[in-house]
């Protein structure tokens, strides 16, 4: 956003304006590239050479493993620069600019959402820099075609800015923003194989007893299965009922 928008300490107007307020200032227009733009392009294209590094079929794993850690610690610098911008004890501190980011952030968010729906498609989650859609096709070709289609769409209306196709999930547990659990279907040797994907939930966290992760685990396998509802809450109950005893 801060490279598509051009938003900078060199280019965005912040006269006249609180330091701590939430207003938000105008996109510069006609402005030449500022410097915070020209870093971060520096920090996206250095991460992009390390990425293609890793498609290299003779990489040995020790390899992949340095360069996975490189391509992180580029992409951590590149987001922590917006970071320092809203942090109030940053030197770089500069609350418009933040505000103008995220800004910016929920409008191309909404306007996602809008394009989608104008689609037909139904657009069933979004959280800062995604939204998933319903498919709504019964085979990963079709729901790829769907994606692309839509990608396409979204990526004609900016210069920079990029989605991209991240997960195609077979069936998907949402409980609350930024908590879900889904089947992934991963590509290994040409055919697609099923993973559980979990995001947020509490099975997740380190404070959390080895057992109550083992029954959560158990819990989400039997809900994600594809089986009927009614067999699915037997099967959960029967389970807990042999826990507990």
């Amino acid at each position: 956003i801060i490279q598509e928008f051009n938003i900078c300490f060199t280019t965005v107007d912040r006269s006249g304006q609180a330091e701590d307020g939430d207003e938000v200032p105008e996109v510069p227009t006609d402005q030449e590239q500022g410097i915070l733009p020209r870093l971060i392009a520096t920090l996206v294209g250095r991460r992009r050479q390390v990425k293609s590094l890793m498609k290299d079929k003779k990489a040995t794993a020790e390899q992949l493993a340095t360069w996975d850690i490189k391509q992180l610690a580029l992409k951590l610098t590149a987001n922590s620069m917006y970071g320092c911008l809203g942090y109030t004890k940053s030197r770089f501190y500069a609350r418009p600019l933040a505000v103008l980011t995220t800004h910016k952030g929920r409008e191309i968010l909404r306007s996602t959402k809008d394009l989608a729906e104008s689609n037909s498609l139904q657009v069933i989650y979004g959280d800062t820099d995604s939204v998933m859609i319903n498919a709504n096709v019964d085979s990963v070709a079709d729901a790829l075609k769907v994606g692309n289609d839509f990608k396409k769409a979204v990526n004609d209306q900016y210069r920079l800015l990029e989605i991209d196709i991240d997960n195609v999930f077979r069936r998907i547990l949402l409980q609350a923003k930024k908590k879900y659990a889904a089947i992934n279907l991963v590509e290994k040797d040409g055919k697609y194989i099923e993973q559980m994907e979990i995001k947020g939930l509490d099975m997740r966290r380190r404070e959390y007893c080895a057992l109550s992760k083992e029954i959560s685990k158990h819990l989400l396998d039997e809900i994600l299965s594809g089986n009927d509802a009614e067999v699915a809450i037997a099967r959960i109950h029967e389970y807990l009922r042999d826990i507990s005893t």
